[in-house]
């Protein structure tokens, strides 16, 4: 099996707005979606930006590749659009062992 992560970064304030935003955009489709609190131990503070993880689930590579050019591909232009130039995404795929 592999896990599909995309980790969005926003300023704390834009929290709620992210938020909103991710679920509107996503809809039914939406997969596992988990808030990053602590950062290498210690609780995040304010000043730093707040963090989510995105994640879904595939059986197949060509699966995950096709719902990263169908969805998460997209669903980033949309995020930079949207809260650039303070905000940033990664994506990764792991595979369980």
């Amino acid at each position: 099996m592999l896990i599909q992560n995309v980790t969005f970064m926003v300023e704390p304030r834009n929290s709620g707005e992210f938020e909103a935003w991710i679920r509107h955009e996503l809809g039914d489709a939406m997969g596992r979606l988990s808030v990053m609190r602590e950062v290498g131990g210690a609780p995040a503070s304010a000043d730093e930006a707040a963090s989510y993880a995105y994640q879904e689930e595939f059986d197949t590579i060509e699966a995950a590749r096709e719902r990263y050019e169908t969805v998460i591909e997209p669903l980033a232009e949309s995020f930079l659009r949207r809260f650039a130039p303070h905000a940033i995404f990664f994506t990764s795929i792991f595979e369980t062992i």
